[in-house]
């Protein structure tokens, strides 16, 4: 009696520990850093694939939502990659191929766009391993990166908002290549899919960008017309080598007429502008004019610099007024007595 509990003591522990390898050979995890760089009209985005589980990942998405309540996933992703075509109709939709300059991946990895055919629809970007099985994919505990997708900054589906900016909130969408979900797939020794991961993207470029400005000419003679002025402007990021820059504004101390400042389209990339060479005589500074810019690199991160362009009060003149009309007045109590 007492061997055969012994036996069966002996038999659970295996079963136990049988349980506990076969649980942990499961353990999924993974991060999915991303940072965005400027390109031309389009941002690529840069993804690293962290596997900090104990299996091998051999597929993974961007822009998947994971609902638990209802246990389904969704797309998150609004706007298509550079060079995107409607393909043959299947069972599941119409496939959509993408142009070979759209994304990039290590050798032995492919890319394909998911989603809902027309102007609203959402999209998954997959990454996966081809062929598909365990050898090429992301052991655990390794990294992996070279894998990006280019995607044009204004969707014309969408127009006219904007998606570059990953601070963006309200009415418009965050950047969901930067700020989205992603899901991970791992197999286990025997090629089985076995787990799926999601987490959220992580942002590799925190930096802001460092901006300078510089206005020439930068103090005007008062003569109330109009002067050009233009900007000079320096920037640099740690990983975008092309920022954007945009006006954000030109705003002045004085009350002013419209058409003092002349100015194109604000927020786009105007570095020439005409401003008046006036001032009301009011003040002692004369006019100042003062202006903004923005430096906003590939992964939402912004920078403003301020410069500005004085219309200065004639002190001369003023002094010469001023003694004019003391002695008016001096001349005038002499007079009267």
């Amino acid at each position: 009696m007492i061997h055969h509990s012994i036996k069966f003591l002996i038999c659970t522990a295996i079963l136990f520990c049988a349980s506990s390898l076969a649980h942990a050979e499961i353990a999924a995890a993974a991060r999915i850093l991303v940072f965005g760089t400027h390109q031309g009209g389009n941002i690529v985005y840069h993804y690293k694939v962290i596997n900090t589980g104990n299996v091998a990942i051999h597929d993974f998405v961007i822009g998947s939502e994971y609902d638990q309540q209802l246990g389904d996933e969704y797309p998150q992703l609004l706007r298509r990659p550079l060079g995107w075509e409607y393909g043959q109709e299947g069972e599941t939709g119409t496939e959509i191929i993408l142009a070979p300059a759209s994304t990039s991946q290590p050798t032995n990895w492919t890319s394909e766009l998911i989603g809902q055919e027309g102007a609203a629809g959402s999209y998954y970007l997959q990454w996966e391993t081809t062929p598909a099985d365990n050898s090429y994919g992301i052991p655990a505990g390794q990294t992996l990166s070279g894998f990006s997708a280019t995607v044009p900054l204004v969707d014309v589906r969408l127009f006219p908002r904007k998606y570059y900016n990953a601070t963006q909130t309200g009415t418009e969408q965050d950047d969901i290549y930067l700020t989205g979900n992603f899901k991970v797939k791992t197999w286990d020794s025997q090629n089985n899919d076995i787990q799926n991961y999601w987490g959220k993207l992580e942002i590799e470029d925190t930096t802001p960008p460092s901006l300078s400005l510089t206005l020439s000419p930068n103090e005007l003679r008062k003569n109330k017309k109009h002067v050009p002025i233009t900007a000079t402007i320096a920037v640099k990021d740690d990983h975008d080598p092309q920022p954007e820059i945009n006006l954000v504004s030109i705003t002045c101390n004085e009350t002013i007429e419209e058409g003092d400042i002349k100015v194109g389209k604000l927020f786009t990339d105007i570095r020439q502008f005409e401003l008046k060479a006036d001032h009301d005589g009011k003040s002692h500074a004369g006019r100042i004019y003062t202006v903004t810019y923005i430096a906003i690199d590939g992964s939402g991160n912004q920078t403003m610099a301020t410069a500005t362009v004085s219309v200065p009060h004639d002190r001369r003149k003023h002094e010469e007024r001023r003694d004019k009309d003391e002695k008016k007045d001096k001349d005038k109590n002499e007079r009267s007595r």
